[in-house]
C-alpha cells in the first residue's frame, strides 16, 4: 500500500467506553502537537457497551471499523492496518493514554535511519509506576514457567529475572520484544512480515511478530523518552476464566511455531498441571477458617472455568 500520511493510530476496543474515551482525547492532543499527518482508527470488536456510538458521536476525526465479531486482538490490529495509509502504524490498547511527546518520539525513532520496524515507549501505571514491559526472546523452559504458579517460587524467580531484564537507562535501546499495549510498527517492515498472526486470538501476537521481525533483520527498540499510561486488563479482566485460557492456549501455539509439536504438547500438559495445581491450593484455603471466603470462592471457580476451557481449547498443531 502507498503510504499518504505519516501515521496511522489504531486502537483496538472491547467494551470499554470510557477508557476509550479518554484514550482518544490523549490521542488527539498527541496528535495535535506531534505536527505529523496523522489518522485515527478504532477497530470495535462488537462491543455491546456502545463504543462505537460513542466515538462516532464525540469524535469526528476518528474512523471506526465496527467488527460483527470479536475476531481477536491481532486481527482487529490487521484490519484496521489494511483500512489505514502511514508510513508508520502505531497499534494501542484502549487502555493506554500517550503522553505529551511520545508520538513524536516514537514516529522519528522509526522513521529514522537504519531498519528500526518496531518501537514500544516506557509503560507506566495510573499512579505513575514504571511497569516493565521489556522481554528477552524466551528458552523453553522459560517459556514454560512465565505465566504459572510455579513463577512464583524462587528457583523460578532467579531464572525469570533474566527473561523480563527491565531497563533503568533514559536512552533508547535494542531488545528482543516488548510489551505490546503500545507499539509503533513501520509499515514495510509489517508488511513485508504479514502482519499480526492471527490465529493468536489474544497474547503473544506481538511477541510472534517480534520474532518474525528478527529473522527478517528488522530491529525493535525500547524508547523511554516516549511514555504511555496503561491500565492495563479491563478487557480481559471482563471474563477472567477465558483470558487465562486463552492466555495459556496461544504460549502453547507459540511454542508450536517456534520449537515444534513435541514441545507444544509438554506445554499444554504443563498448563495443565501447573492450572489443577492451582486450583488445588485454591480449595484448600477453603477448608483453612481464614481468609477472604466469598474471594477464595470466586478465584476457585475462576481456575475450575480456565481449566476447563483451556483442556477443551488447546490444539498444539493448530
Amino acid at each position: 500500500m502507498t503510504s499518504t500520511l505519516d501515521l496511522s493510530i489504531v486502537i483496538v476496543s472491547y467494551n470499554v467506553t470510557e477508557r476509550l474515551r479518554a484514550c482518544l482525547n490523549s490521542v488527539r492532543a498527541a496528535g495535535d502537537e506531534a505536527g505529523l499527518s496523522v489518522e485515527t482508527l478504532v477497530v470495535d470488536n462488537a462491543s455491546a457497551d456502545g463504543s462505537a456510538d460513542m466515538v462516532e458521536a464525540d469524535f469526528s476525526e476518528v474512523a471506526v471499523v465496527r467488527n460483527k465479531v470479536n475476531e481477536g486482538y491481532g486481527a482487529a490490529c490487521n484490519s484496521g492496518a489494511a483500512a489505514s495509509t502511514g508510513s508508520v502504524l502505531l497499534f494501542l490498547n484502549a487502555d493506554v493514554e500517550l503522553k505529551q511527546g511520545s508520538v513524536r518520539e516514537l514516529w522519528d525513532v522509526v522513521q529514522g535511519k537504519g531498519r528500526v520496524g518496531l518501537a514500544g515507549p516506557m509503560l507506566v501505571g495510573p499512579e505513575g509506576d514504571r511497569q516493565n514491559s521489556v522481554r528477552r526472546f524466551p528458552s523453553p523452559g522459560v517459556w514454560l514457567l512465565d505465566g504459572t504458579i510455579f513463577e512464583r517460587w524462587l528457583p523460578a524467580r532467579i531464572l525469570l529475572s533474566g527473561y523480563k531484564p527491565g531497563h533503568r537507562s533514559g536512552l533508547a535501546a535494542r531488545v528482543d520484544w516488548v510489551e505490546g499495549a503500545c507499539l509503533a510498527v513501520r509499515r514495510d517492515a509489517f508488511e513485508a512480515v504479514g502482519g499480526f498472526d492471527e490465529r493468536y486470538f489474544m497474547y503473544c501476537e506481538e511477541l510472534d511478530l517480534s520474532r518474525r521481525l528478527r529473522d527478517a533483520d528488522w530491529l525493535r527498540l525500547y524508547v523511554p523518552a516516549a511514555v504511555a499510561v496503561h491500565h492495563g486488563g479491563e478487557s480481559a479482566g471482563q471474563f477472567p476464566a477465558r483470558s487465562r485460557a486463552l492466555f495459556l492456549r496461544s504460549k502453547v501455539q507459540f511454542a508450536e511455531r517456534t520449537w515444534g509439536a513435541g514441545t507444544a504438547r509438554a506445554a499444554a500438559a504443563f498448563y495443565a498441571v501447573a492450572l489443577a495445581l492451582e486450583l488445588t491450593l485454591e480449595l484448600g484455603k477453603l477448608l483453612l477458617p481464614v481468609g477472604d471466603r466469598s474471594g477464595q470462592t470466586r478465584s476457585a471457580r475462576t481456575l475450575w472455568k480456565a481449566l476447563g476451557m483451556f483442556i477443551r481449547s488447546v490444539k498444539p498443531d493448530a
